[in-house]
């Protein structure tokens, strides 16, 4: 074989060697992140055991699911006694997803074919209506102590933010959760407008500041309480309050 002909097949093979690594780049598709939201779950009575997708998260009512990924998902709630429940619920990206429902006893037939199951982006129940707990909750009623918010501190001002990490400290107790809740007001003589109220296991709580979700600039208010899983429920803290300003 010719020292040309060795040469050009030699050009051609690396044609197609780097002919074919582009063409098979190209149709490799890419990934994006599509986000992920929260969905708030509360019952009456409280201790239901929560379901995702078919699959036991291990926590109880009332909870806040962080991290689920944009889309639809099956909430499944269970507890002894009581009907199952089932609500599929749609999740945006950073937004929080308002599920609640009245468990049905299975020896009721006056109820049993009520659905009352719902879902919705923003609470409408008071915290009476909440976290009081009906009468049979009160009977082993305990004292659980006020946590304190740790950050950010009272009064603090902010520049160009999204989002806000809330944090409070833990206090004694046993299967405690933590609950949050935020108001903001645009101007000095406007009303206070809830947009943040979560109940979980961990002590921090993320506020979305942009004005999608119902802030901006303007003044900031978070309160923080604890309670567990029976009805027992601590004070409400005090009021810290945040500014922010673009």
């Amino acid at each position: 074989m010719s020292t040309w002909l060795k040469i050009t097949l030699l050009v051609l093979l690396a044609f197609l060697i780097i002919g074919g690594s582009a063409v098979a780049g190209y149709f490799i598709p890419s990934c994006q992140d599509e986000g992920t939201g929260q969905i708030s779950i509360s019952s009456t009575p409280r201790g239901a055991k929560i379901y995702l997708d078919g699959k036991n998260t291990g926590h109880l009512t009332p909870y806040t699911l962080d991290d689920v990924s944009v889309g639809s998902h099956i909430v499944k709630l269970t507890k002894s006694g009581y009907k199952d429940r089932t609500k599929t619920v749609k999740v945006e990206k950073k937004k929080d997803v308002k599920v609640s429902t009245k468990l049905v006893k299975k020896k009721d037939t006056t109820e049993e074919d009520v659905e009352d199951f719902s879902g919705s982006d923003s609470s409408e129940t008071t915290d009476e209506e909440d976290y009081n707990g009906g009468e049979e909750d009160r009977e082993d009623r305990i004292s659980i102590s006020v946590p304190s918010q740790t950050s950010p501190e009272d009064g603090t001002e902010y520049g160009r933010v999204s989002t806000i990490n809330l944090r409070c400290s833990t206090v004694e107790g046993v299967n405690l959760f933590y609950g949050f809740e935020a108001e903001f007001k645009e101007s000095e003589g406007g009303e206070w407008n809830r947009i943040l109220r979560t109940i979980g296991t961990k002590t921090k709580a993320t506020l979305i500041v942009d004005p999608e979700y119902g802030g901006g600039s303007g003044s900031y208010r978070w309160k923080v309480w604890a309670q567990d899983n029976v009805g027992n429920k601590s004070d409400n803290s005090s009021w810290w309050y945040l500014y922010i300003t673009r």
